[in-house]
């Protein structure tokens, strides 16, 4: 015969436990309540301080400036203020600044809820100026003449800037020109040297008028053709003819209004031509050109040079 289950009851330690555990919830519940109060207590407090403190500079601040002197406590806090503060303490701390204003600081000091010091106010102050015929030092502006110096001093250093920047695009503007010409004047020596080794012969023409002005120079290739070489009032012109018709042309910058000629020589085995620049006169930049050049090359180096031919 089977028996009947009994429900198991509640022992005494689990009662126990229980309701510890709900003390200790209690408690702590107190302590956050406790906490809250005395934080809201606190806040209260402090703002009544600030509060106070505030009205107190502002009396301080409407009292004639006699009654402001350094060292004097000329107010007291109010019976709002020890009604919320019992404890509380005053400090009035006044200044001089400089000649003509004071600054003035006040702090409240009380005793917390839990027993603390706190401080409340305006550490900051506020500071004011004197009322009346009390002796002001006021702060020196600029005279006119100390604005027309300034004015003065500011053109010139204006002026000095835009003449160094002009300066300095004249030079720019004088080097750039100083290195095409030496560019110009390599690459003239490189392709005179190249059209001379090829020609079979060369002879310097009599100066036409306007056709060359200063004189030119005649190579003469195979295959009918022919380079010109014509000296400009600033350029050297180089002109190719195939079977009298030109074909190409191209100019080479020289520095202005050069002494320039041509000259043959045949002492060698190759006749030699060359191209002389003269100097350039004395105070201008310094350059290839500006000491005079001479560039040479040897006719018919690629090829026997046909008897007859020279001149």
């Amino acid at each position: 015969m089977n028996r009947p289950k009994h429900k198991r009851g509640v022992l005494l330690y689990e009662a126990m436990m229980a309701l510890a555990l709900a003390m200790a919830l209690l408690v702590g519940v107190a302590q956050i309540l406790t906490v809250v109060a005395n934080q809201r207590r606190l806040a209260r407090q402090r703002a009544a301080a600030v509060l106070e403190a505030g009205n107190l500079m502002e009396q301080i601040a409407a009292r004639p400036w006699e009654q402001t002197a350094p060292g004097q406590s000329p107010v007291s806090l109010s019976e709002a203020c020890r009604q919320w503060l019992p404890s509380a303490a005053l400090k009035v701390e006044i200044t001089d600044e400089e000649p003509g204003a004071r600054r003035i600081r006040i702090e409240i000091t009380w005793h917390g809820p839990l027993g603390a010091t706190r401080r409340a106010g305006l550490p900051r102050g506020l500071e004011i100026p004197c009322q009346g015929g009390c002796a002001m030092k006021r702060r020196r502006g600029f005279s006119l003449v100390e604005c027309v110096v300034a004015i003065g001093l500011i053109a010139a250093t204006f002026t000095t800037v835009a003449v160094a920047t002009g300066g300095i695009r004249r030079a720019l503007a004088r080097l750039r020109a100083d290195v095409e010409i030496e560019l110009a004047i390599e690459r003239l020596a490189i392709q005179l040297r190249a059209d001379a080794h090829e020609a079979l012969a060369a002879d310097l023409p009599a100066p036409v008028e306007q056709a060359a002005p200063a004189g030119s120079l005649r190579l003469t290739l195979n295959g009918q053709r022919r380079i010109d070489y014509s000296i400009r009032a600033d350029r050297i012109e180089r002109v190719v003819r195939r079977q009298g018709t030109v074909a190409h042309r191209e100019t080479y910058r020289l520095p202005g209004s050069p002494a320039a000629c041509w000259t043959l020589s045949s002492e060698g085995s190759a006749p030699i031509v060359a191209l002389k620049i003269a100097p350039a006169p004395p105070g201008g930049a310094e350059s290839i050109a500006s000491r005079g050049v001479e560039s040479q090359a040897a006719v018919g180096l690629l090829g026997p040079l046909p008897r007859g031919e020279m001149p």
